[in-house]
């Protein structure tokens, strides 16, 4: 094994940080996208105004969360 072994095994934190920092970024957008297509189906579909009802505020929490941990990934830089 060479030290350059060892680099590829142990990853740079840095780049760990903005890989992850990243994939909540797309799951941010997806969600944003979820509530988009949700709002547009209960307004197609107003029978089923509740059950959308309750996937908006699913989904809303689920965008809260992922704001939370970009904020933790992403301090504010002082």
């Amino acid at each position: 094994m060479t030290w350059l072994d060892f680099l590829d095994n142990r990853p740079n934190p840095g780049i760990q940080r903005q890989q992850i920092s990243f994939h909540v970024r797309e799951a941010q957008k997806a969600a944003y996208e979820m509530g988009v297509m949700l709002s547009q189906l209960a307004a197609s579909q107003p029978q089923l105004s509740q059950q959308f009802s309750q996937l908006q505020h699913l989904n809303t929490r689920v965008g809260d969360l992922l704001q939370q941990v970009q904020q933790q990934l992403d301090p504010p830089q002082a």
